[in-house]
């Protein structure tokens, strides 16, 4: 099966198109990755990452709980990054078409790095091109060939021995998210993110695993480094300080963290950019 032609001969450095239905999101478009990026995920929804033209020069991408992945993508590579879990990437290289597929789903999924799946790759790749048309067939078969691809991913990547997972509901995910984001700094209470959805201790900490895929303090961790990492990038202000903003309390805290999860010192990361 050939190519397909998604993408004009001529577009600008950003361009970006969205398409919503009952259970799931199509974003694709192109953007000039020439001075290099950084592009993060921290949804409530799972997200398959789909490379779908030109040529980069370096990507690492993060999940948590996996390797790291060390190399610039092939055309139809597919990224799968479960409900919230955080993904970070870096990434160098020219123009670049993607797409990005959200999808609700009541299991549990397993994260995956740079893997083919010609059927996925092809179905989204159809889908993007669908997505220009206002047809009402085209519609309709849009409709139906993202129901598809979201059973798909359901069947192929959910967990082994994974059934019907007790989740957290909207809104008690909403309330968790905020009153972590926005006490961040603080040390955070098991007993208070519990009490916010009216769940003991157990149940909620089941409950918080079922939807996210990790512990909460797992998922604290996360968000405290992706904050971090956000303070070393764009402002001046000293390990010491981030490390108390971003809630680690402490530069060696802060340091062992990141030699963890990034793979190398606060000083490093920052020199880097």
């Amino acid at each position: 099966m050939g190519s397909i032609e998604i993408f004009p001969k001529i577009l600008d450095s950003f361009d970006k198109k969205t398409i919503s239905w009952q259970r799931s999101k199509l974003t694709w478009g192109r953007e000039d990755i020439g001075r290099g990026v950084e592009w993060t995920i921290d949804s409530h929804q799972h997200t398959a990452i789909v490379h779908l033209d030109g040529r980069m020069s370096h990507l690492r991408t993060h999940i948590p709980g996996t390797q790291d992945h060390k190399a610039p993508p092939l055309k139809g590579d597919i990224w799968i990054v479960p409900a919230g879990m955080p993904y970070h990437a870096q990434a160098r290289g020219e123009a670049i078409g993607y797409a990005e597929f959200q999808f609700h789903a009541p299991y549990r999924i397993e994260a995956q790095h740079a893997i083919r799946d010609e059927f996925l790759f092809r179905s989204i790749e159809r889908l993007c091109v669908l997505s220009k048309e206002q047809a009402p067939l085209a519609l309709q078969l849009s409709e139906s060939i993202a129901a598809t691809i979201r059973l798909h991913l359901c069947q192929t990547y959910r967990k082994a021995n994974s059934t019907k997972a007790i989740l957290l509901s909207a809104k008690a995910q909403k309330l968790v998210i905020d009153y972590i984001e926005s006490n961040i700094a603080q040390t955070l209470s098991l007993e208070i993110l519990a009490s916010l959805c009216g769940r003991g201790i157990t149940t909620f900490t089941a409950e918080f695993k079922g939807t996210f895929g990790m512990t909460p303090g797992q998922f604290i961790i996360e968000k405290r480094l992706m904050l971090s990492q956000s303070l070393l990038r764009d402002t001046e202000l000293p390990v010491g300080q981030i490390a108390m903003m971003s809630g680690f309390g402490s530069p060696s805290h802060l340091s062992s963290t990141f030699r963890a999860k990034v793979g190398c010192t606060p000083k490093r990361y920052r020199d880097s950019y």
